[in-house]
């Protein structure tokens, strides 16, 4: 779920702190709610949302 922002995220410095995020959402355990993941996902909600309502007009 998050990990995908987490790979992004500049405070992520190390693998094994990349690794035990990866294991904590495979377990389906809620990764850190940090606001980068937040806004990350808002923008990528949004970018969706503006390129459906563009197919639709």
């Amino acid at each position: 779920m998050y990990i995908d922002f987490c790979k992004e995220c500049p405070y992520v410095e190390t693998e094994a702190l990349l690794q035990a995020i990866a294991a904590n959402d495979r377990s389906g355990g809620k990764v850190i709610d940090c606001s980068y993941a937040v806004m990350l996902e808002e923008i990528a909600l949004r970018a969706a949302f503006l390129i459906v309502n563009e197919d639709i007009i």
